[in-house]
């Protein structure tokens, strides 16, 4: 005869709501909503927190979404990296004021309420996920260039940075794209303030007067010298003529061709 007998698996710990908090067994929890596992004690047994609310820090433009962010923590800002799936646009923006939305987020504390009792902790009178936020952040858009290509089939998934002289420097890599890099330099020589792009990164259209000849910037962003390893034009010799004569040896001659920076300097 067949065995029709079922097993039925049940969790040994965890929320359990069929009975009452006084029989509640070691690991079971008569609420548990939103409640996240922080770590095991001795017996196994997960010892639990809240999930931390979230608080609103910004609105990105309408029909663009985050592919990826870094957190300069040493100044409270935020480089977002933007994508748009129905244009194909992109974006990079910062937002900074972190600081502000974590202050105006806390629980209420009244001080010097009398002269011997202190401080009084006084609860929020509306719980944070009944409340209809608004942004916290000061949004700020840096650049908005197509040609950065970001899309969410690809986030940014490796972001660094270092703050130098003046700005700061990040690199990124988002495995459809080259690697890439760029140096950001603060408006009015002020580390608080917001960032530009050196103007390195944007395109040439022109050349001062000799004898210094410096390049001139446009407004538009050159994407390609934002890549480690820039796009180049593979170098071709071409033969064209050959004359009789001449006072070069007879032998071999070969040719070489570098890369150099604006300055002449060898890279290659």
């Amino acid at each position: 005869m067949a065995n029709n007998s079922k097993n039925i698996s049940q969790t040994i710990q965890g929320m359990n709501t069929d009975v009452h908090p006084m029989r509640l067994k070691e690991g079971e929890y008569a609420f548990a909503l939103n409640a996240d596992v922080e770590s095991f004690d001795g017996n196994g047994f997960p010892i639990i927190s809240n999930t931390a609310s979230n608080i609103k820090c910004t609105d990105f433009p309408d029909g663009f979404f985050s592919v990826g962010f870094v957190n300069i923590v040493e100044q409270e800002r935020i480089l977002w990296f933007l994508a748009n799936p129905s244009t194909n646009g992109s974006i990079i923006a910062e937002t900074k004021g972190m600081g502000d939305c974590r202050d105006n987020a806390k629980d209420g504390i009244i001080k010097g309420l009398c002269d011997d009792c202190g401080s009084v902790n006084l609860s929020e009178e509306i719980v944070l996920e009944k409340i209809v936020q608004k942004p916290c952040c000061q949004y700020r858009q840096i650049s908005n260039a197509d040609c950065l290509n970001f899309t969410r089939a690809f986030p940014v998934d490796s972001v660094e940075y270092r703050i130098i002289d003046c700005g700061i420097e990040i690199f990124f890599t988002d495995g459809n794209n080259g690697r890439r890099h760029i140096i950001f330099e603060y408006e009015n020589d002020d580390s608080t303030g917001f960032l530009r792009i050196r103007k390195e990164f944007f395109e040439i259209i022109g050349f001062g007067p000799p004898p210094c000849s410096e390049p001139i910037y446009g407004t538009s962003i050159d994407c390609n010298r934002m890549n480690l390893q820039p796009d180049t034009n593979t170098p071709c010799i071409e033969f064209v003529d050959l004359v009789d004569g001449g006072s070069n040896r007879a032998g071999v001659y070969q040719f070489f061709i570098a890369f150099s920076d604006e300055g002449g300097n060898k890279l290659s």
